[in-house]
């Protein structure tokens, strides 16, 4: 009798003072259940909080002939691939034709178009690095209203500046980004800055006579 008080109280003193107790089966089973259960929630917390949200690239805007346009960057048929040029949009997508290819490699200058009022091969300018620019193309200088040509477009007709005219809109586009910022320009000028603008018909004596003849009746000379 006396050695089961003495062990009843040596185990009340133990509990008193913090000595580990004997932690059962079951009690373990639930603590792991608990644990795992936890982290599972937390991975899936986490991988939840990690997914990003893929968004659409930003429109292209290009202001074309006065008239702003938004081009999607995509995989459908309307939209613009990154590698597209800017003469294939303005052709294929635009239906802009007065735009030529030729060499497509930079060298004839049929492609000339005028990009905030400096000349631009257009076969080399991808459409995405035409983002906010004001572009004009040979349809863009006849008035809209009257179909009037531009002086420089007449003079080219009053003074035989083509034959076969496949070059003809960028040697006009050429020229009108040469007036614009040099009215009275020489004919030492625009030989100069049609020389990237090749012509197999003309022997460019048509076309340095137009561009003169078309300087005159815009009161540059």
């Amino acid at each position: 009798m006396g050695g089961v008080v003495v062990g009843a109280a040596a185990g009340a003193v133990a509990g008193s003072i913090g000595f580990p107790k004997t932690v059962t089966q079951t009690e373990t089973q639930t603590q792991t259940s608990t644990q795992t259960q936890t982290s599972t929630q937390t991975q899936t917390t986490t991988a939840t909080t990690t997914q990003t949200v893929v968004q659409a690239p930003p429109p292209i805007v290009i202001t074309v002939n006065g008239v702003s346009t938004s081009l999607t960057l995509g995989s459908d048929v309307n939209d613009i691939n990154p590698w597209d040029t800017l003469a294939y949009t303005l052709r294929e997508k635009m239906g802009l034709t007065g735009t030529k290819q030729a060499c497509k490699e930079g060298d004839c200058g049929a492609c000339t178009v005028i990009a905030d009022g400096k000349p631009i091969l257009s076969c080399l300018t991808l459409t995405s690095e035409s983002n906010g620019k004001n572009i004009t193309t040979i349809e863009g200088l006849a008035n809209p209203t009257t179909g009037k040509l531009h002086p420089i477009q007449q003079a080219f007709i009053d003074n035989f500046g083509f034959q076969c005219g496949y070059c003809t809109p960028g040697m006009i586009l050429t020229a009108k980004a040469l007036l614009d910022q040099k009215p009275t320009a020489t004919e030492d000028d625009i030989r100069l800055a049609l020389s990237g603008n090749l012509c197999r018909c003309t022997g460019y004596i048509g076309i340095v006579r137009s561009v003169l003849a078309a300087e005159k009746n815009l009161g540059g000379s």
